[in-house]
């Protein structure tokens, strides 16, 4: 016979029962308390730059400082936008992160299912050591890359200065690729071995079968490479050399040590906009990233 478990009897860290008493009490509030201060810790960076963005030159540099802004100068964003011209910036990281978003999703997706449904000879060394990867310090990898990309070992193209490296990079994620490997895992093997008797290629069952099932971990993914691409930084900045080409991220950079105090909290604010529009947008997409593709090895 089934049992229902009643509220009194639930157990857990703290209890229903137990938080009646006071010491569990003041723990809890304690807990809250404590959550609480490092939300507004958190934040406040944030909220500072939004609350500066539009504050008069006087008022910025006014010391001490005002929290809640007295002056409200939004003619001060459409001045500081035309000042540093920033349409080709924008330009330019929108091709960014449409070039990341489709290296992220195929190649990542085609490695992940290589893994899942093909399982070539070594397979399983190979994934394993992918994922050893993943464990090693990123500046271990800096050299050899940019070394790479001035002189390809194909040819000896020199790619500094096109977008061919945040293409490149992109394209091989160990998380992304142990995202799709491990949700493509979960997808019947029944169906694709139907689809082979057909006569299905295998990139004809990765697009019309293993694509459309995984709506949930393109879409984590996409979140994810969006957001990486609009906020990357060092790459862009050391492959990208004319202006023309570099993103808002690199903009940011640049332009340190030109605008005043104040133009640059506005500079900021435009900055921080995506990434803010879409945590609130996929916060639940976002904070179940890794749920979506499953814990299994």
């Amino acid at each position: 016979m089934r049992r229902i478990i009643r509220e009194e009897e639930y157990t857990g860290i703290i209890g229903t029962t137990e938080r009646r008493a006071l010491k569990y009490k003041l723990v809890y509030a304690a807990v809250i308390v404590l959550l609480v201060c490092v939300c507004i810790i958190t934040l406040f960076p944030t909220l500072w730059v939004i609350m500066s963005a539009f504050k008069s030159t006087k008022e910025y540099l006014q010391v001490p400082p005002t929290i809640f802004p007295k002056t409200f100068e939004p003619e001060k964003l459409v001045k500081v936008l035309k000042k540093i011209k920033i349409g080709k910036y924008l330009k330019s990281s929108v091709i960014i992160i449409a070039l990341s978003w489709f290296s992220s999703v195929v190649f990542n997706g085609l490695a992940g299912y290589s893994f899942a449904k093909l399982k070539p000879i070594g397979s399983t060394l190979l994934y394993r050591a992918i994922f050893f990867t993943m464990l090693m310090p990123t500046s271990m990898n800096m050299i050899p890359l940019y070394m790479t990309f001035t002189e390809f070992p194909i040819g000896g193209a020199n790619l500094i200065n096109t977008y061919i490296p945040i293409f490149m990079l992109t394209g091989i994620s160990c998380f992304n690729i142990m995202l799709f490997k491990n949700f493509f895992a979960t997808i019947p093997t029944e169906l694709v071995e139907a689809a082979r008797l057909d006569g299905a290629s295998e990139l004809g069952i990765f697009a019309r079968i293993i694509l459309p099932m995984s709506r949930p971990i393109i879409a984590v993914v996409s979140i994810f490479a969006i957001n990486g691409a609009w906020s990357s930084f060092f790459w862009p900045f050391l492959t990208l050399k004319e202006t023309g080409k570099q993103p808002v991220s690199v903009l940011l950079y640049n332009m340190s040590t030109v605008l005043r105090e104040d133009e640059y909290m506005v500079l900021m604010l435009v900055a921080i906009i995506p990434p803010l529009l879409i945590f609130l947008f996929f916060q639940k997409k976002i904070m179940g990233g890794i749920n979506v593709g499953g814990v299994k090895g």
